[in-house]
């Protein structure tokens, strides 16, 4: 009986000393191995900044004004307002050359430290890359027109 209670002991003894290994990680059938598509997504903002621009009113905007720049795959756009614009909602309209609607929104402005901004969203796949006609106005008012270029 001593002899298998040393036994026990050594076993146990040795046991306790011996560095452990980490469980290793199983991935079971139902557990993704790479992250779900919606954990990628990123949302990606475009600024718009339309404080040293003079506004053109109505349809067409002017040719010798360079054209506004964003990313196609922008799911936020952020615009600054031109200086003196006031808060309040403001209509928002991406048109082709050919005055086709492509994103209406509405919007409210903020004026904050100086700069009215506001922000929309354009859902995914909208407006892909090539030349169009930013419009805005506050409801009410008449469009101002704004050459854009989507890339």
């Amino acid at each position: 009986m001593a002899i298998a209670a040393t036994i026990l002991m050594l076993a146990f003894a040795g046991w306790a000393l011996l560095p452990r290994q980490k469980t290793p990680l199983v991935l079971r059938p139902n557990e993704p191995t790479a992250p779900r598509q919606e954990e990628l997504l990123v949302t990606q903002t475009a600024v718009l900044d339309l404080r040293d621009r003079s506004p053109q009113r109505g349809a067409e905007p002017s040719p010798a004004v360079p054209p506004l720049e964003m990313a196609h795959n922008a799911s936020n756009v952020q615009i600054y307002l031109p200086f003196g614009s006031d808060g309040g909602i403001y209509d928002v309209r991406i048109m082709t050359t050919q005055g086709e609607p492509l994103l209406v929104v509405a919007g409210k402005a903020k004026l904050k430290q100086g700069l009215t901004s506001m922000g929309v969203d354009v859902p995914p796949s909208t407006i892909r890359s090539g030349r169009y006609i930013l419009q805005i106005r506050k409801r009410g008012w008449e469009w101002s027109s704004f050459p854009l270029v989507v890339r």
